[in-house]
């Protein structure tokens, strides 16, 4: 006969499985956003050598993005609440439990994964355009070859693992033209000098056109 658990979890169990579920969803769609904004960058993320910390930052700045994604953290630890309850109070609950456990996961990361890499996406796209660009500015390149300069539109995308990445990001008349962002890499042993200014902000009201592209 299957019996009752009548000895609820402690606080800190519950908050110990609430936080190591969602802390793996959000480190789930931290890489599934960071592999989408640099893919659209043309960049692959594997060979980045990113710590986990970016990728859990990732995945929680990824909600001003899409703040769909909040209702997915939200009903993780409802489950846990829910199922906390059910098992202490529903006799034949556990013989169904890890099957729904294992189905809610499923569920609950195949709904993250599409707007995770939404995000991501999104993110890439606005830093590839000039109005709305979080990117640092470069200033000035100075390799063993050659020279870039600020009024080209540089912007600095990623210095790691021995070379540093520069985007020659949209303009209005660009997107007209449907051109597309250039990306040049320079390895640090070739790297003279570089000077770059601080991440910009993009303006709450500024548009960009390449949302458009985005809801397709």
């Amino acid at each position: 006969m299957t019996t009752l658990s009548s000895e609820p979890k402690s606080l800190g169990e519950i908050l110990k499985e609430q936080l190591l579920l969602v802390g793996f969803l959000v480190l789930y769609a931290g890489i599934v956003t960071t592999d989408a904004y640099y893919g659209t960058l043309s960049v692959g993320y594997q060979f980045l050598s990113l710590p986990a910390s970016h990728l859990i930052y990732r995945g929680v700045t990824t909600l001003a993005e899409i703040p769909a994604l909040l209702i997915v953290y939200a009903v993780a630890v409802a489950w846990l609440m829910l199922d906390d309850h059910l098992i202490r109070t529903t006799a034949k609950y556990s013989k169904c439990r890890a099957p729904a456990a294992y189905a809610l996961i499923m569920l609950l990361l195949t709904v993250t994964f599409p707007l995770a890499r939404r995000g991501g996406v999104r993110a890439a796209q606005r830093d590839l355009w000039d109005g709305t660009s979080t990117l640092p500015r470069v200033h000035v390149v100075t390799t063993a070859g050659e020279d870039l300069r600020a009024e080209d539109r540089w912007r600095l995308v990623l210095q790691l693992t021995g070379r540093v990445a520069v985007v020659q990001i949209l303009t209005p008349t660009d997107t007209t033209l449907n051109a597309k962002p250039i990306i040049r890499y320079f390895p640090e042993s070739e790297l003279k000098s570089m000077e770059t200014e601080p991440r910009e902000t993009r303006s709450p009201g500024a548009p960009s056109p390449l949302r458009a592209s985005d809801a397709r």
